[in-house]
């Protein structure tokens, strides 16, 4: 039996809690600020545009000090 893979959405939440903690204004702050590792977009248009999990293992990289 595999392990589920968690929802994606969890695992956004989840890292930017790990790299945010309680600090909403830097986290809400970092959401709107276009990316260009993300080509320009921020990470709020990433989501909107349905590339959630391409945020997710972006910041799951960060945690894991796998800058790229």
């Amino acid at each position: 039996m595999s392990k589920a893979k968690p929802d994606v959405n969890f695992r956004i939440a989840s890292a930017l809690g790990s790299l945010f903690g309680f600090s909403s204004r830097a986290r809400d702050e970092w959401l709107d600020t276009p990316n260009p590792d993300f080509d320009g977009l921020t990470p709020h248009e990433l989501v909107a545009n349905g590339k959630s999990e391409i945020l997710a293992e972006w910041l799951e990289d960060r945690l894991l000090g796998h800058p790229e």
